[in-house]
């Protein structure tokens, strides 16, 4: 099954959720926005909001998924014949990606400006829409 129609965002989604099981949700996102400033560089395909998504929604899957009081029944009981992505993943059709360095740091001045935040924030309210993660 591939995710908003694409393959690596499954690999995102899967890899974000390993790394989240496996250590602090704050390295796993740093470990994410790391990999998207790497793309960016030369020779990379450029930064992706889209790829952050699939980071951040798969991190957010885990947590659910490890919390015993409730989340982790929540999970089965709404995915248990129904796995359709939107139950879980974000739309981010519309997200930049693609973006070179310089185009990347002339829209977002980088990972700790207010524009990088808001875009970060808008990503985090869509995956919180998503049924899975509601409260």
């Amino acid at each position: 099954m591939n995710l908003g129609g694409r393959q690596d965002l499954r690999l995102h989604f899967v890899i974000s959720a390993g790394l989240k099981l496996l250590s602090d949700q704050g390295i796993s996102t740093a470990i994410g926005e790391f990999k998207e400033l790497l793309d960016a560089g030369r020779g990379g395909s450029g930064f992706s909001f889209i790829d952050l998504a699939a980071d951040r929604a798969g991190i957010r899957f885990a947590e659910i998924a490890a919390d015993l009081n409730g989340g982790s029944r929540h999970l089965q009981n709404l995915l248990a014949g129904d796995s359709r992505e939107q139950l879980f993943f974000p739309v981010v059709a519309d997200l930049p990606e693609n973006m070179p360095k310089e185009e990347f740091e002339l829209r977002f001045g980088g990972v700790n400006s207010a524009a990088y935040d808001s875009l970060v924030r808008e990503i985090d309210r869509r995956i919180d829409a998503c049924q899975a993660y509601r409260k």
